[in-house]
């Protein structure tokens, strides 16, 4: 299987999420690209960086070539031809200029992550965003509300809460949507799967909400399809793994093939000074909740060296 995309000049923050989301067979996040009817919620949280933008209209259009764009990598995708590696990346990089337009800053690579990334990804296609049931407490006030969010944090959905203190929360029994996306932005040496002896006896965290290949929120249960890696510290790399038709393969965008893994290599749960997981993409399973909140996910580990 052909990676299709190669690195086009540090472009690895868009290949390592584009790809794996337009690889994967579960069609939820590039069905909200690819055929979303929304305008951007927010126009100038949009071009707030730029006066190249200058009416609703203009953003319209250009978001119409972007979606060209994409729409035209993921027929390359799925052609399996290797010949189509080089238009693949040509298109990347229009991608990568159309965005510009936007925030000019993507041009150098400088001054963005993959989370950031994603998030004007859903700025232009709100489509992607997830709708998380709040409450708030203020003293003898109570709130519940509907947010629109982007990315969750890893952390908010790991750590115990006490909704009965004054704060917002996010009501995770209650939530029911068909995908979940977390940032991890521990950057500091974390154990994050809940095998961790160590992790299940921390009072911080929940066990039962650690991450593993399955999760379960409320009365659902998830299934990873695509996580994303940073390996460096201030200036790195991004690698990804995802799940196509039940089978788990590395994508690094400076080699030219997909790997295909034996099962999802447990090593991605611990971060340590230089290795990261970034950001986590799940989506809704058929069946859902398994019994007591164990995951039936796989225990092997895949002996790939991530890099």
């Amino acid at each position: 299987m052909n990676s299709i995309f190669v690195n086009c000049g540090n472009s690895c923050y868009i290949d390592s999420i584009i790809l794996p989301i337009f690889c994967t067979h579960h069609s939820d996040f590039r069905d909200a690209i690819l055929n979303c009817s929304s305008s951007p919620y927010n126009y100038k949280r949009v071009c707030s960086t730029t006066s190249k933008i200058s009416s609703i209209q203009e953003l319209t259009e250009l978001i119409k070539l972007i979606r060209f764009e994409l729409h035209t990598q993921y027929l390359n995708i799925h052609a399996h031809n290797s010949s189509n590696t080089h238009n693949t990346s040509n298109s990347l990089r229009r991608v990568i200029d159309l965005m510009s337009e936007i925030l000019p800053d993507m041009q150098n690579h400088n001054h963005f992550n993959a989370c950031e990334l994603y998030d004007v990804l859903c700025e232009l296609f709100p489509d992607l965003k997830m709708n998380i049931p709040v409450v708030i407490r203020n003293g003898n006030t109570t709130e519940y509300r509907t947010n629109s969010v982007n990315i969750v944090q890893l952390m908010d959905f790991m750590s115990h809460t006490d909704i009965n203190k004054d704060g917002e929360y996010i009501l995770w029994n209650e939530l029911d949507l068909p995908y979940l996306v977390f940032q991890n932005s521990s950057h500091f040496p974390q154990h994050l799967n809940n095998t961790d002896t160590e992790l299940g006896e921390n009072e911080e965290f929940v066990k039962e909400r650690c991450v593993d290949e399955y999760i379960n929120v409320g009365n659902n249960r998830y299934k990873l399809i695509v996580c994303v890696l940073f390996t460096g510290m201030s200036n790195g790399h991004y690698t990804s793994i995802f799940n196509k038709n039940d089978k788990y393969y590395y994508y690094d965008d400076l080699r030219m093939n997909l790997i295909e893994l034996n099962d999802f290599p447990k090593v991605v749960w611990t971060n340590t000074p230089f290795k990261r997981l970034e950001l986590l993409f799940y989506v809704k399973c058929e069946n859902t909740k398994s019994v007591n909140g164990v995951s039936d996910g796989m225990n092997g580990e895949s002996d790939i060296e991530l890099l």
